[in-house]
């Protein structure tokens, strides 16, 4: 394998907190990231989630965000 064609590895992380919401709003500012998209078939996240019966009190334990230019990671929260 030519190393000098090797993708370097990737850095991902998760937050554990109260808000995640709040907590991937904070990140995509500082990042200049923003909200990821719903799954492909889905127009909404509250879609999605309803129709897998997540329970409405679970709807914010998980957020995501991306960067829009596609260079850097997808970050769960």
């Amino acid at each position: 394998m030519d190393s000098a064609a090797a993708e370097p590895p990737g850095l991902g992380f998760t937050f554990d907190c109260a808000d995640a919401g709040a907590q991937a709003n904070f990140w995509a500012r500082a990042l200049g990231y923003e909200p990821a998209p719903p799954p492909t078939g889905w127009d909404s996240w509250e879609a999605w989630l309803t129709e897998h019966e997540v329970p409405r009190e679970e709807w914010n334990e998980l957020a995501a965000i991306q960067d829009p230019a596609g260079r850097g990671r997808r970050a769960p929260s």
